[in-house]
């Protein structure tokens, strides 16, 4: 399976939510292998001002659902309104 991962535009923001900690997945160097399985993910994010936040109970249950064959994020659009350009979710093994 062909996998897409495509992230343009400026101001975007893909950030995993983990126990330990947040990781902005676009900004952040070496934030290890959360940043390996995002790149590897069926992604989409094309336009400006969008902000992704995953929330997942480890690494490997983020694993487990990004790289899951049914998983693909397409977000597409410029939102330029704070309020109106984050998108959350959240899943629960």
């Amino acid at each position: 399976m062909e996998l897409l991962h495509i992230i343009n535009g400026q101001n975007n923001e893909f950030t995993v939510v983990l126990p330990q900690g947040e990781v902005n997945c676009l900004t952040t160097s070496g934030n290890g292998k959360i940043g390996e399985t995002v790149s590897r993910a069926n992604i989409s994010i094309i336009g400006n001002n969008n902000h992704v936040t995953m929330r997942f109970d480890s690494e490997e249950s983020a694993e487990e659902i990004l790289l899951g064959g049914g998983f693909l994020l397409v977000v597409k659009g410029d939102y330029y309104f704070e309020s109106t350009k984050t998108t959350t979710l959240q899943w629960k093994n």
